[in-house]
């Protein structure tokens, strides 16, 4: 068909419409690839398509621009946290310290969705969240290949420089010793009980404001009781106050609820709370801790006998290392204890370690430094001027650490023990052995025979090997896993029921002989933690990998007297 230039055209018939080539004269140029639209024949459905065919080749430019504005302050320019760069593609795509994050055509297997998507943590942008939007184009942006805008592609910028701490930062207001400053000198002294009041009356004059009038006797023993002991105070007691007219009626009241038993009990929940006190473990298996209390109590009487602050410092940082502790400074060391723990499986998930040390290295800080510095376990502080080098150099100090169990008896009473727990152990141990040989495979028979009875997907998450388990095969797993045993003794034959009871009333009656055990403290000292022994859920079992009991480490749990100790690195 001619046109009226008298150039041939050339049409496509669609469903949706007609769409017509350029003309003939173009067909040798640059732009022969151009469409040309017929716009009064074409149809909806294809303006439709071409609008989401131009909107996805914008694509690149709308997640810069998310980038930039939701992920730069952290992967940008000035600092790429964790090693992750988004200024360049070939950084973007080669990740971090946590390995790639994004997989071309693959958003569902890119970190970097699983972030945004908060299905791992830390979930990403930190401190909020992208819009649906935002995210569903980036996830379109990783299936059509991640393309980005800048070509060719610089090269990646050099590792960060390492975090400097400057001056500024030095004498910022937080890091300064306190000063003691002087009470305002035009303070009302008729006023004044003491220097703090004149702080006080120097503000009110400020903000134009008079004191209020003097509480009443029965208001004022009122507050007294419900600061000094959390409690109010009896009839008896307000009468007695009211009555008593000497003028240091209120002094002697305050000296008195300071030396009761109830001003430690109140005052030292605040240090509890610091110190995350729990009675018992948390997690799925939350076990008791069974001496916690000690470290309470030191706490309570700590605040009643008004220990020196900087005692109470030694005592639960490293009060085992203090020369010649006595048991207040053994049982002190509980501040590390009284945390969170699984206390399942210990020995075969050493991430729980550096989880325990995490909160260690966090509750030290937050306590004694008044500074939160565990955002540098993953990257330079944003805030506050504390490098992750310096993160990774503290815990250093903490890592040959063990949890221990402190006896709190005299020395030669302690000796005593252990040689008689020893003699006896020596005894049982090929014993328990040869019991176990017996009953384990009618303990492994029963247990197939219970996870028979669960759903499917039970089943494949407990035979799945261990290292092959998704993280909720892994949940499926140790909740099945820790009722594995049962009732086997149904299984067994005659000879080998009699052949266990036999050796279970031999156990027993060695077992008579054990001492009483002694007064514990939940506490710390140096050791090797890869060398603790067995706990809840360390026994074989099945798919389970067994790598972390460190048969190849020639160390011990404690150090010996006379042997060589080397701390685990």
């Amino acid at each position: 068909m001619a046109n009226t230039t008298g150039t041939t055209k050339r049409f496509i018939s669609t469903p949706a419409g007609i769409i017509s080539s350029p003309p003939m004269p173009l067909r040798n140029s640059r732009y022969s690839h151009i469409i040309r639209l017929d716009m009064k024949k074409i149809s909806p459905k294809v303006l439709l398509l071409l609008a989401l065919a131009c909107a996805a080749a914008a694509q690149p430019a709308a997640v810069q621009s998310i980038f930039a504005r939701s992920c730069a302050g952290c992967h940008g320019a000035s600092q790429q946290l964790s090693g992750f760069s988004l200024l360049t593609r070939e950084a973007a795509l080669r990740g971090g310290a946590h390995g790639a994050s994004i997989v071309p055509g693959k958003s569902g297997e890119s970190p970097l969705m699983k972030r945004l998507l908060g299905e791992i943590e830390p979930s990403m942008p930190l401190g909020g969240k992208l819009t649906a939007g935002e995210i569903e184009t980036i996830r379109q942006w990783i299936d059509q290949g991640a393309v980005w805008l800048a070509a060719p592609v610089a090269a990646a910028s050099a590792a960060p420089a390492p975090m400097k701490i400057t001056a500024a930062d030095r004498n910022w207001w937080a890091y300064r010793p306190p000063a003691r400053p002087q009470p305002p000198a035009a303070a009302n002294s008729a006023w004044n009980k003491n220097p703090i009041d004149a702080f006080i009356f120097a503000k009110l004059g400020e903000k134009q404001l008079n004191p209020s009038a003097k509480a009443a006797k029965n208001t004022l023993i009122r507050r007294a009781y419900l600061d000094l002991t959390g409690i109010p105070p009896s009839p008896a007691d307000v009468d007695t106050f009211v009555r008593d007219t000497a003028p240091d009626a209120f002094s002697k009241l305050v000296d008195r609820l300071l030396a009761s038993a109830l001003y430690g009990e109140r005052w030292g929940r605040h240090w509890l709370d610091v110190a995350r006190y729990a009675d018992s473990g948390g997690y799925e298996q939350d076990f008791t801790y069974a001496n916690a209390w000690r470290y309470r109590d030191y706490v309570i009487r700590a605040f009643n006998q008004d220990k020196p602050y900087d005692r109470f410092i030694r005592e639960q940082v490293a009060g085992d290392e203090l020369d010649n502790p006595d048991y207040d400074a053994l049982i002190a060391t509980g501040f590390h204890r009284v945390g969170a723990t699984v206390g399942f499986r210990e020995k075969d998930n050493p991430q729980y370690r550096f989880i325990y040390l995490d909160d260690l290295i966090g509750t030290t800080t937050r306590a004694f430094l008044g500074l939160t510095v565990s955002c540098a376990r993953c990257h330079d502080h944003k805030f506050d001027p504390i490098p992750q080098l310096d993160y990774y150099k503290l815990m250093a100090v903490f890592n040959p650490y063990i949890h221990y169990d402190h006896p709190l008896a005299p020395k030669d009473q302690v000796a005593a023990y252990q040689a008689r727990k020893d003699s006896v152990e020596a005894k049982t141990t090929p014993l328990k052995a040869r019991l176990f040989a017996i009953e384990d495979p009618y303990r492994t028979q029963a247990f197939e025979r219970k996870l028979a009875t669960f759903p499917a997907d039970i089943q494949l998450a407990v035979r799945t090997p261990e290292n092959q388990r998704t993280e909720g095969q892994k949940l499926l797993a140790t909740q099945i896993l820790s009722i594995r045993g049962g009732n086997f003794r149904s299984l067994m034959t005659p000879a080998d029921r009699a052949a266990a009871d036999t050796l279970s009333r031999q156990i027993k009656e060695f077992e008579k002989d054990l001492p009483a055990p002694l007064p514990l403290a939940m506490g710390i000292r140096d050791g090797d933690y890869r060398l603790a022994p067995m706990g809840p859920g360390d026994d074989e079992a099945p798919g389970k990998a067994g790598s972390g009991h460190h048969a190849d480490v020639n160390e011990t749990y404690v150090p010996v007297a006379g042997k060589p100790y080397h701390p685990p690195k």
